[in-house]
């Protein structure tokens, strides 16, 4: 499923276009033990999997450059900004 969002995003982004992405990212220590029990409590398998992925990796496979990432909720949640090359 990512890898064709990933691709539909690629198709219909325009030259230099950005894509932004708002989403989990695998904590530690404390931060990390208080997300395991919320995708416990209220997260299926797809997010508890999604923190494992290389989402650097993965954009730039798909052509996308640029990568730009910061962090909020003691590492929690993570803001990926990523362009299409032109």
């Amino acid at each position: 499923a990512v890898d064709g969002t990933l691709t539909e995003v690629l198709r219909v982004l325009k030259p230099g276009g950005r894509l932004v992405i708002f989403d989990f990212h695998r904590a530690e220590g404390f931060a990390g033990f208080v997300q395991k029990v919320l995708f416990l409590m209220f997260e299926g398998e797809s997010a508890r999997s999604w923190v494992t992925v290389d989402l650097q990796a993965l954009l730039k496979a798909k052509g996308f450059r640029g990568f730009q990432r910061s962090f909020m909720a003691k590492g929690m949640l993570q803001i990926v900004t990523v362009e299409k090359a032109r």
